[in-house]
């Protein structure tokens, strides 16, 4: 046996002294690997790239850029879905600009128009009475 008191016979589950962790140091000094959210997965599959073929040119673009070109483009052909995405969209940033949160420009009056003609086109296809036609008939 060991001479010393702090000493004491190596084997079956007692492992030498210098192999032992020291005192305040971790047996895993990397810690338990960080899990991302899903809305943190949907974030980074938006950044991915996709190969798109613009005026016979293939090119790179992120899936939100492609996403929200297709988004524009089922708008301008009249998908009334489509329009109701892009305008609460639209109403959004200009909502963000106005708080003072951006620089963007404000909409011109003739954008406004476009913006609640589309709105007067959808309420009349869903069925819905816009509040100036209500007080226009009373």
């Amino acid at each position: 046996m060991a001479e010393k008191e702090d000493d004491y016979e190596v084997g079956y589950r007692r492992p030498p002294k210098h192999s032992q962790f020291q005192p305040g140091q971790s047996g895993n000094p990397s810690g338990r690997p960080k899990t991302k959210t899903f809305e943190e997965e949907v974030m980074a599959a938006l950044e991915g790239q996709v190969m798109v073929t613009e005026n016979g040119r293939r090119r790179a673009i992120s899936k939100r850029r492609a996403g929200a070109i297709q988004l524009v483009n089922r708008y301008a052909s009249g998908d009334l879905k489509a329009a109701k995405m892009v305008l609460e969209i639209a109403r959004a940033q200009e909502a963000r600009h106005q708080d003072g949160a951006g620089e963007a420009p404000a909409l011109s009056p003739e954008d406004r128009l476009v913006l609640e003609v589309v709105l007067d086109q959808m309420r009349r296809a869903s069925g819905e009475s816009s509040a100036e036609e209500d007080t226009d008939e009373r």
